[in-house]
């Protein structure tokens, strides 16, 4: 036998061989994923079950636009596990988009959260064609909308993510926010703020986009003289006023910050100390990444991976040892018999 025919033969052989191995280490990784994963359904509410709701006197924690970031937002769990706070709660956008594999390396991450965490949905949790974000939000986190009690605070929940929020679910804010006259604070939750309190081109989609539905919600919030209305979805920080609404901007959890004023722009969360007489809030920096680059490089990395390289490794492998199988003879011959 001639060396070139050897060496093409030796060259198939490790080929095989190669496949092979890439398809039993994919379909090891698919299994050990299966096995390990945590099953998370409804987080929020198994969540809500770990605070105790009986304290008048208490601390939270509130971010927002971590985007599957990696350095920024592990820097962020690790100075909240140090904080004196009874829960965290996410203002939406921890994903980049509403992929599955993007939820559950979210879900890994908060793992790492010594206290209890609570979500918002945002705009990029629903990115994904089909309403397949909006379908893992419900699986993985629970209820759209929902509301809870604390001591003499009340706290609710929205669902703007759509830039907008229907006739049902304001309807149910109405009835939250005269059952909210019950309790010393009232605290509201959403992602897309009511309005853009910067000026220039930035204004366009980074708020609600219905001017009649942004009046109606304002002046709502005001005749209840809501404590303080916390949204995210710019990456910056801003407080001010909407209206008689004090409202705070938190959405430096991790995302690409957007602006290079550093009175605004700059990664963060807010502590939130409530006692019988006030309210506080400080807002409490986190250090970014080193390297944005870096950064960015390990993300991309991180979710093909999580997201694509397995999936990929396995296809081709199947496909190939499928080709191989179908060109043996005696296989072949074997199929024609049946």
């Amino acid at each position: 036998m001639k060396r070139n025919q050897m060496l093409k033969i030796g060259y198939k052989k490790l080929r095989f061989v190669l496949i092979v191995f890439l398809l039993i280490f994919s379909i090891f990784i698919k299994i050990y994923d299966l096995l390990v994963t945590e099953k998370v359904t409804h987080l929020n509410k198994h969540q809500l079950t770990k605070i105790d709701q009986s304290l008048n006197e208490f601390s939270f924690i509130v971010m927002g636009d971590s985007r599957n970031s990696i350095e920024t937002f592990n820097n962020l769990i690790m100075k909240i596990n140090k904080e004196n706070s009874l829960f965290t709660i996410n203002l939406g956008d921890f994903v980049y988009n509403g992929d599955t594999f993007r939820y559950k390396f979210y879900l890994n991450q908060i793992r790492k959260f010594n206290k209890p965490l609570l979500n918002v949905i945002g705009n990029h949790e629903i990115r994904k064609a089909g309403g397949i974000g909006r379908k893992n939000y419900k699986n993985y986190l629970g209820e759209y909308y929902y509301s809870f009690a604390i001591g003499n605070s009340y706290f609710v929940v929205l669902d703007n993510a759509d830039f907008t929020m229907d006739s049902r679910q304001m309807e149910w804010l109405k009835k939250q926010l005269e059952k909210s006259k019950n309790y010393k604070y009232r605290f509201v939750f959403a992602h897309v703020p009511l309005y853009d309190p910067r000026k220039g081109n930035h204004v366009v989609w980074h708020s609600m986009v219905d001017t009649i539905l942004i009046k109606e919600i304002n002046n709502l919030l005001d005749y209840h003289n809501v404590t303080m209305l916390f949204v995210s979805h710019i990456h910056a920080y801003y407080r001010g006023v909407w209206g008689k609404t004090p409202y705070i901007i938190s959405g430096g959890a991790g995302a690409k910050l957007r602006g290079t004023d550093p009175s605004n722009n700059f990664h963060h969360y807010i502590k939130v100390n409530i006692s019988d007489t006030k309210v506080q809030y400080n807002v409490v920096k986190v250090e970014g990444p080193k390297s944005k680059k870096m950064d960015k490089v390990i993300y991309e990395l991180y979710m093909f991976k999580y997201g694509y390289l397995i999936n990929t490794i396995l296809v081709f492998s199947l496909i190939y040892l499928g080709v191989v199988v179908f060109k043996n003879k005696r296989f072949r011959k074997y199929l024609l018999r049946s």
